[in-house]
């Protein structure tokens, strides 16, 4: 499984840029939890998963 804090720490060590999103709350049917954590790099890359679909998308539209 992907630790995505140290991927971070990494990422931070490297001078590389990201965004570490994060799911807060959830409402009605989702294919991911509370809690769960993507990296998104500068160029969209993501490491970890938000559960794909337009909650993901808009996260790396976001980080980019």
């Amino acid at each position: 499984m992907l630790d995505v804090y140290d991927k971070a720490v990494e990422f931070i060590d490297g001078g590389r840029s990201f965004a570490m999103a994060v799911i807060l709350d959830t409402d009605g049917s989702t294919p991911q939890q509370t809690g769960v954590r993507a990296l998104i790099d500068a160029t969209g890359e993501t490491l970890g998963t938000l559960g794909g679909g337009i909650v993901e998308a808009e996260a790396q539209r976001s980080a980019v």
